[in-house]
């Protein structure tokens, strides 16, 4: 996603998100992280994914 990884902050850590589509959004309420793909890969590697 335009040079980006993104994962969706939940109360229990982080949800990877290999895609995005429009029913993701959600103006009420949602966190999101982006990070380089290098820094994600590491996140991924020490922490795993939901």
């Amino acid at each position: 996603m335009y040079g980006y990884e993104m994962f969706r902050i939940v109360p229990d850590g982080l949800i990877y998100l290999r895609y995005w589509k429009d029913s993701l959004e959600n103006y009420n309420y949602s966190n999101y992280l982006a990070i380089c793909p290098k820094l994600a890969k590491n996140l991924l590697d020490s922490y795993g994914n939901k």
